[in-house]
């Protein structure tokens, strides 16, 4: 009878190695290749809020989308354009829908728990919760194209009335160095070009512009979709470099590395 071979210790264990060694030779191509997927994943989205809030002006007469705060900010009135009529009326219940675009793929859960508002972070989707209004987002709109109404936020010491003239609120500007929607820690942002902060500031509730969106997110970048429909991957230091009013004046900022 023909004895069996089996493998000797040494056989197997250069196999191990092998397979050890593509491993190791795979799994950061494959960790890169998931990370431009959520890239993608995100920018789309990002492109998805733009195309909804065009068509929210094309319905409106062109008229700039202004929120009320409470339970009438931009992610609720461009909701039905992404196809999602109940989120006004239950937003926590549709967050499962339509309007699981406004996630980002690379964050979770808010910091807190259901029930209270939150900040968000580079990792943590932000929790707007007021007047029992509980919406959860990563993206937050350019302040200087619209939001939350000029009004209320000069009635709020947030800005001057001649601060207004800044603004592209008159109309949809179509350009590709203006951004519309951006990764961030809050809803809204209003960078300007004297603001120079920190890109890990963990918790930016002084600061309405530059802090809520220089946020490590993407491997020290971000993605933003613009006034001209694209969206794109931008690193942190180059954010300092759009147009994001009529007056900004682009900078040329290095941000630290850690």
């Amino acid at each position: 009878m023909k004895a069996r071979r089996a493998f000797t210790l040494v056989e197997l264990l250069v196999v191990i190695a092998i397979i050890a060694l593509l491993m190791s030779i795979l799994m950061p191509a494959l960790s890169k290749a998931r990370a431009q997927a959520k890239t993608i994943f995100c920018k789309n989205n990002l492109k998805q809020l733009f195309t909804a809030l065009n068509l929210y002006h094309v319905d409106s007469d062109n008229k700039t989308l202004v929120s009320q705060g409470g339970g009438d900010f931009w992610f609720t009135q461009i909701a039905p354009y992404m196809g999602d009529r109940e989120y006004r009326a239950d937003p926590e219940k549709a967050l499962s829908g339509a309007m699981k675009v406004l996630f980002c793929p690379d964050t979770k859960d808010p910091i807190y728990p259901p029930g209270r508002g939150s900040w968000g972070s580079a990792r943590n989707r932000w929790r707007y919760h007021v007047a029992n209004f509980p919406c959860e987002g990563s993206y937050a709109m350019n302040g200087w194209i619209g939001g939350w109404s000029w009004k209320e936020m000069v009635a709020f010491g947030m800005f001057e009335e001649e601060d207004e003239g800044m603004s592209f609120r008159d109309s949809m500007p179509g350009r590709a160095d203006v951004p519309v929607f951006t990764d961030s820690v809050w809803v809204d942002t209003f960078p300007h070009h004297t603001q120079v902060v920190p890109y890990d500031l963990q918790y930016p509730y002084d600061d309405k512009g530059f802090g809520r969106i220089c946020v490590d997110r993407h491997k020290l970048a971000i993605n933003l979709s613009f006034a001209d429909g694209h969206a794109d991957h931008v690193k942190l230091e180059d954010l300092w470099s759009l147009r994001w009013n009529k007056v900004f004046e682009p900078l040329d900022v290095q941000v630290p590395a850690r």
